[in-house]
């Protein structure tokens, strides 16, 4: 059965994570490159997030994506990671490179 979650629900998911990983509301939203404010409305529920910003956040909190799609639990030990915008992956012509830095 596929569980839906609301934008609340969410939004309290990047909470928690955020509070495992110890950082403030402005730290992350600065990793993310967006405003506080935006980051606040997503964390309250009042704003849906796209796709992109809700990787990134999983990315930078060592967060399954699923934990905030629902289905896994809480990585209660993140590892914070750099913003995805400084790492890049050499170009090798022939090797399927797609411009996007690698998550691992």
């Amino acid at each position: 059965m596929v569980t839906l979650l609301t934008d609340a629900d969410i939004g309290e998911r990047i909470r928690r994570a955020r509070a495992f990983a110890r950082m403030t509301l402005r730290e992350l939203a600065d990793r993310v490159h967006v405003d506080h404010s935006t980051l606040s409305r997503w964390e309250n529920g009042g704003r849906s997030i796209d796709a992109i910003p809700l990787l990134r956040i999983a990315y930078i909190l060592d967060q399954p994506i699923s934990y905030f799609t629902g289905d896994s639990p809480i990585n209660e030990n993140p590892q914070v990671k750099d913003d995805l915008r400084f790492k890049r992956s050499p170009v090798v012509l022939g090797s399927g490179y797609d411009g996007l830095p690698s998550l691992n």
